[in-house]
């Protein structure tokens, strides 16, 4: 069994949650192989994370992604960022 990619998009205006996300969600190798090991023959998935810092900047990546078959599995939000009708 392999690796899995997932793919993240993170829309906020605050560059320190953008910091906040990918630390959270990725990890040193050495974490990677301990926790594996724990759980044998785990395969734990690699997050790939893009960041927007506007709801029309997300907007634009999650369409170029979708037309090209790379959609992102998970968005996380600012639920106070501006719209795009704003």
């Amino acid at each position: 069994m392999q690796q899995r990619d997932v793919r993240i998009l993170v829309i906020d205006q605050s560059p320190a949650a953008h910091l906040d996300f990918i630390k959270t969600l990725t990890c040193s190798q050495t974490a990677v192989n301990a926790l594996s090991s724990l759980q044998s023959g785990a395969i734990l998935p690699k997050f790939l994370i893009d960041s927007a810092s506007s709801s029309e900047e997300g907007l634009q990546q999650i369409m170029e992604a979708s037309k090209h078959g790379n959609s992102y599995a998970l968005v996380f939000m600012d639920i106070h960022a501006p719209t795009v009708n704003e």
